[in-house]
């Protein structure tokens, strides 16, 4: 991209071709669903998806429809759901209740229903819930040390460790690195740079939402993104901003919320609920990622008089968006739009990112990757500059939010230094 005035951009220090071959291990791991090829705009894959894609939603084909009339390229979604049985899982139940609200069935692929039993298994791997862990310590040599945690009981107990690896999100995890304060550390661990905390990027979402005269069932299908388009994702100087972002249909599951969008429907009251029947099958939204840009004072740091249940200072948030944003956000939502009129939706009302609060997904950006120490937390393999056993493997070590959803990339990078760890070359 460049630069961009007002925005703390940095390049990765790694490539795709350093993340390609554990892409490849986390969605056959997890048995994801999907059509090589079917993404125009997707990159080389060493090879194409261990399950087909799961059958389409009608907002999906809505999507799809919208598409097709527009020019535009689509395709189906690729989801860490089963749509045929694999590797001794059954299939995965199709309804997008399991998106929002979790999977009683455990039949959608996640790190809770692959990866933990497969450790669990191994009898190598000690799984203790309900710990709350409140510090990373040092040692004498300034490495670190292990964690003190707080049990269920309430009791103080301290692991030591040869290696210590972080995942709590980036928020959490820059929490817990400013908590740990040491005569070494006063400004918290592996923090002398002054940047834990500093560049953080969510991903905001809003959306154009459509009804239409046929039934969508907006509650029903392959869960929430089930069609998708990259046909605005490459940065084009042309649009009045730099980047772009991963637009979806969106049943989400939940179409209620949906409805309380639309112009007409009343706040409250016997009108809103007739309004909520009416369109409760027929209404989805067309949705979009949109690719937040990092700014140094954009950051979590440590409250000052709130703290947690454990007495703790919370995690204080400070977000700006860039006008960069506001400007994508306002294209991808008008591009949405008209995808829905294409499908044929009788009204279609836009949500831009400037009405919605508090609906910002996925983490990124706290303790930032890169090669010099001045300028980031970690090195390329997610080691702190400053703690050589210290690693940091969810969305933190990401130099930007990128304008898609960030878990495969952070499962994948975290095999990638797993590896790297397991192979000793820390």
């Amino acid at each position: 991209m460049g630069d961009l005035e007002g925005a703390s951009l940095a390049d990765w220090p790694i490539s795709y071709d350093d993340l390609e071959p554990y892409y490849d291990k986390v969605e056959w791991a997890f048995g994801v669903s999907g059509q090589a090829g079917a993404n125009k705009h997707e990159s080389r894959r060493s090879r194409g998806y261990p399950c087909p894609p799961m059958p389409q939603s009608r907002y999906a084909q809505k999507f799809h429809q919208g598409c097709q009339e527009l020019g535009w390229n689509s395709f189906p979604t690729p989801q860490a759901a089963l749509s045929r049985p694999y590797d001794g899982r059954p299939a995965t139940v199709i309804s997008a209740f399991a998106q929002q609200h979790g999977d009683p069935t455990g039949t959608r692929s996640s790190a809770l229903n692959v990866f933990v039993p497969q450790a669990v298994a191994t009898g190598r791997y000690d799984l203790r819930a309900d710990c709350y862990v409140r510090e990373i310590t040092l040692d004498e040599r300034g490495r670190a040390k292990g964690a003190v945690y707080e049990d269920a009981d309430g009791d103080l107990i301290e692991q030591q460790a040869d290696v210590v690896v972080l995942a709590c999100g980036a928020i959490e995890t820059a929490r817990l690195l400013l908590l740990s304060k040491s005569a070494r550390f006063p400004d918290g661990l592996a923090n002398g740079s002054d940047l834990v905390g500093r560049n953080v990027t969510f991903h905001e979402y809003s959306a154009a939402v459509g009804t239409f005269d046929d039934p969508i069932y907006a509650w029903a299908g392959g869960g929430y993104v089930s069609a998708s388009s990259f046909e605005f994702y490459e940065s084009d100087d042309s649009r009045g901003f730099v980047g772009g972002g991963h637009i979806a249909a969106a049943g989400v599951g939940i179409p209620l919320p949906i409805n309380w969008t639309l112009p007409d429907r009343p706040s409250w009251g016997a009108g809103a609920k007739q309004v909520d029947r009416e369109h409760f099958n027929h209404s989805m939204a067309a949705a979009m990622v949109v690719h937040d840009m990092p700014q140094h004072d954009n950051r979590v740091e440590l409250d000052d008089t709130v703290v947690d249940a454990w007495g703790l200072p919370v995690a204080r948030i400070t977000l700006t968006p860039h006008e960069n944003d506001l400007r994508m956000g306002k294209f991808l939502i008008d591009r949405n739009a008209e995808i829905l009129e294409a499908a044929g939706a009788k009204t279609v009302q836009k949500v831009y990112i400037d009405r919605i609060t508090g609906n910002c997904s996925h983490q990124h950006g706290t303790t930032r990757m890169g090669n010099d120490p001045a300028t980031s937390v970690l090195d390329r393999n997610c080691r702190a500059h400053e703690v050589d056993n210290l690693f940091v493997v969810d969305g933190s070590p990401f130099p930007t939010g990128t304008g898609a959803n960030p878990t495969l990339t952070i499962m994948a990078n975290a095999w990638r230094v797993a590896e790297h760890i397991a192979a000793g070359r820390h």
